[in-house]
């Protein structure tokens, strides 16, 4: 695919804020259309330059809405994608590279371990044979579903930990049936039946729990310095960062603490509450960009540069190289289908006149 041409940067082709929020909006229709028509491939220059023509034309968006239902519907993604960000900085200095992230050269793969034996199953491998009552396949396993391989008794509660490795996804229906769809380089730590008067985990990385509703059986999540305490709701956490623990509420209400308990309180829907060293903060969030991640997408929404890319190379397991310190802390808004390879990420990065992105020997180089 060939570099698409981009918006001359002068004043009349800059999208304002209304602009932006209007393909904020068309991205989710998008989405939506893309899953219903399977819509699988995006033409970057055509659409580009139907985006160019319609911002120095000044379409309205009743246009600009009734050209994505006739078929440029997923391509909305892409042109949300190629807006330049306000302030664009240009032929920024080189600098000794600053690694920002590395990539993991083991093997890749969703395993399984069992507190009894200390074994890793590769799950792929196994999904059929695994040694307890549950129905694993490829990319789920389901616990409220016995796989008539295994001994049915539940009387003992073993502790299994599951780990996803970089570029994967996986979902686990636990034993009361709250769904946990797990993140990329993520590990996730839970009894194989609940017992007792508390459903506890523990997770490492990034999952989106559903929980299922239990009155007399508060759930518990434990998450680097963050415990979440909830009866029956949905939420994001996130704790790639080791000093930095963050939960996004979707729906319902939670209560948070710190390990010892001295700090405690509750957050309500499209609230998100981050924990560090310095305390708890809460704000409003912007869900959509901590659940866009279990549609296949990456969404960055005034986002730093090197947060970004982090995220970038986590998924596609890639040493990630800053040249210009600069570029580091850049504010960006993005958004690709994580489902294509990386050559089309960073085409799509090169595209936003930004920064320029190469991929050398597993590495990208960002200057």
């Amino acid at each position: 695919m060939k570099n698409a041409p981009m918006p001359d940067s002068g004043q009349t082709d800059k999208p304002d804020e209304k602009t932006i929020e209007q393909y904020r909006e068309m991205a989710e229709i998008a989405i939506a259309l893309r899953e219903e028509e399977n819509v699988s491939e995006i033409d970057v220059e055509k659409e580009l330059s139907m985006f160019k023509r319609n911002l120095r034309r000044k379409r309205n968006r009743r246009i600009m809405l009734r050209a994505a239902a006739v078929g440029a519907a997923a391509a909305v993604l892409v042109l949300y994608i190629l807006m330049p960000y306000p302030h664009r900085q240009k032929n920024l200095p080189q600098e000794e590279g600053i690694f920002v992230f590395h990539s993991d050269t083991s093997v890749q793969q969703i395993t399984l371990q069992i507190d009894e034996t200390g074994e890793k199953i590769p799950v792929e491998k196994n999904a059929t044979e695994m040694p307890f009552p549950a129905k694993v396949s490829p990319h789920e396993i389901n616990y409220t579903v016995d796989n008539g391989n295994a001994p049915t008794t539940r009387k003992k509660a073993n502790t299994h930990k599951l780990y996803i490795p970089r570029g994967e996804m996986f979902k686990v229906v636990l034993s009361d049936g709250t769904e946990v769809l797990l993140n990329a380089d993520s590990r996730l730590s839970y009894p194989s039946v609940f017992k007792g008067k508390q459903r506890i985990v523990a997770l490492e990385g990034e999952a989106y729990f559903n929980v299922a509703k239990d009155a007399e059986r508060p759930f518990i999540v434990k998450s680097g310095a963050l415990y979440t305490k909830v009866l029956g709701t949905i939420f994001n956490i996130c704790n790639y960062n080791s000093d930095k623990t963050t939960i996004t509420l979707i729906e319902g209400k939670v209560e948070i603490s710190d390990k010892s308990g001295t700090q405690r309180l509750e957050i309500a829907a499209g609230e998100k509450a981050s924990i560090t060293p310095e305390g708890i903060f809460v704000e409003k969030a912007d869900t959509n960009s901590y659940v866009y991640w279990k549609e296949g997408y990456f969404y960055f929404d005034d986002c730093t540069m090197v947060d970004m890319m982090k995220e970038i190379g986590r998924w596609y397991n890639v040493d990630i190289e800053f040249r210009n310190r600069q570029a580091m802390e850049l504010r960006m808004h993005f958004f690709a289908d994580r489902r294509e390879d990386i050559f089309y990420t960073i085409q799509l990065l090169n595209s936003m006149e930004k920064v320029h992105a190469s991929f050398v020997s597993g590495k990208v180089i960002i200057e």
